[in-house]
């Protein structure tokens, strides 16, 4: 879904997994609010948000994903809108 740009059916579905204990799934939900991922990706009209996406990288941090804690930093040097 998210390749298809159908960001919220994607958040939907990364949440399920997030919830059987997925840090991967849980890392990709944050990156569906990263706004440097949503430049990347194009996605116009989709609000980036970046306390939900350091919320669900810390949550892939938690489930045990090495690249949830490059991807926190990352968002903390991000500047804010």
């Amino acid at each position: 879904m998210l390749k298809l740009g159908d960001i919220a059916t994607a958040r939907l579905l990364f949440r399920r997994a997030v919830l059987a204990g997925s840090a991967e799934a849980a890392l990709d939900l944050g990156t569906t609010y990263d706004p440097l991922f949503l430049r990347q990706l194009g996605a116009n009209g989709v609000d980036a948000d970046m306390n939900s996406a350091h919320k669900w990288y810390q949550r892939a941090h938690e489930l045990g994903s090495s690249e949830a804690s490059r991807r926190i930093e990352r968002l903390a040097s991000t500047p804010r809108p």
